[in-house]
């Protein structure tokens, strides 16, 4: 059993264990670091006699890509082109290689997918994220995204404390160093350049006071759930990433049951096995829903807490393999 993992070359642990575990139950996963297209990675297209086939030529081998069964979506990385390709036509480079690279992993659908690429895609709308939760019983902050200054300065006024943040999806990496644009809190010399909000706009939500963050890994089903008081770090109040090494620890936390039935059906309607989704658990002992990412980070928690994430990753990519062998053949 084929299985291809999409990631990219300055990947490390999560993706080793992944495939640790695969090859623990069997399979043969096979990993393409997708940043290594088209200078190092070669895929070649063909369309003869009506029957279309790809095949990825890696350093190690070549892969017909109608013998992989499975597929595991960590990342597709932006190409690393020779420095010396510059100005349009490295733009033209980059444009068109990302879009064959996709377009050619799109025809792998008689895979199984942990997660199809189109549900990834229409998930990752952040607006759409907040409709969904909001149908699906989940409490979400008062949220305003604008480009206009005006509305910008009435919802502080009237919300006083309040936060900004990208919509874009920022998240790259398990650590807190890693590359992110951040959440901050609005002060009064922010309020001062609202004006900049003409050439991007950017969401503002009311602050939710916070007995701790969570970070919520779904998997097929399962939660795994981490816990961070960031209250007395100087920087990581209003964002754990902000946060200096040492200034909190990740704990181990039960969702109670209600919220993760909210969860499930968010899940569901959203068609995605994986998620990462960020909660904030409030001194009132609510649960306030802000985001979630379908290739979203999970390694601290399995580093720190011992969460076994990547087993269950694997397993549930195993089972929908089966399920739908077993349908095929039936």
């Amino acid at each position: 059993m084929k299985i291809l993992l999409l990631t990219h070359s300055g990947d490390f642990f999560t993706i080793d264990r992944v495939q640790q575990a695969l090859e623990a139950i069997g399979t043969h996963p096979i990993r393409i670091n997708t940043d290594l297209y088209p200078e190092e990675i070669k895929v070649n297209f063909h369309l003869e006699a009506g029957t279309p086939k790809v095949f990825i030529e890696t350093p190690q081998g070549t892969i017909d890509t109608d013998e992989v069964e499975g597929v595991w979506m960590r990342r597709i990385w932006k190409p690393r082109l020779d420095k010396e390709i510059q100005g349009d036509f490295r733009n033209i480079c980059l444009g068109e290689s990302q879009t064959v690279l996709r377009n050619s992993l799109l025809l792998l659908d008689h895979a199984v997918w942990l997660d199809p690429l189109e549900h990834i895609s229409r998930a990752s709308n952040k607006l759409y994220q907040l409709k969904l939760a909001v149908k699906h019983g989940l409490q979400v902050p008062a949220t305003l995204i604008t480009n206009e200054a005006a509305q910008a300065l009435s919802f502080y006024e009237n919300k006083q404390d309040i936060i900004t943040k990208m919509h874009d999806q920022t998240d790259y990496g398990m650590g807190r160093s890693a590359m992110q644009m951040n959440t901050y809190k609005v002060t009064p010399e922010h309020v001062e350049e609202f004006e900049s909000l003409q050439y991007c706009p950017m969401t503002f939500q009311k602050e939710i006071k916070k007995a701790c963050e969570l970070r919520v890994v779904y998997v097929g089903g399962e939660f795994f759930t981490g816990a961070i008081d960031t209250s007395q770090s100087a920087q990581g109040g209003t964002d754990w990433r902000r946060s200096e090494i040492n200034e909190a620890e990740w704990t181990h936390f039960s969702l109670p049951a209600d919220v993760r039935a909210k969860l499930v059906s968010f899940m569901d309607e959203l068609h995605l096995s994986f998620g990462a989704l960020d909660l904030i658990h409030t001194p009132n002992d609510e649960y306030v829903f802000l985001e979630v990412n379908p290739l979203g980070e999970w390694g601290m928690l399995e580093r720190d807490l011992d969460l076994p994430i990547s087993k269950a990753i694997a397993h549930t990519l195993y089972k929908q393999i089966k399920t739908k062998q077993h349908t095929t053949t039936a």
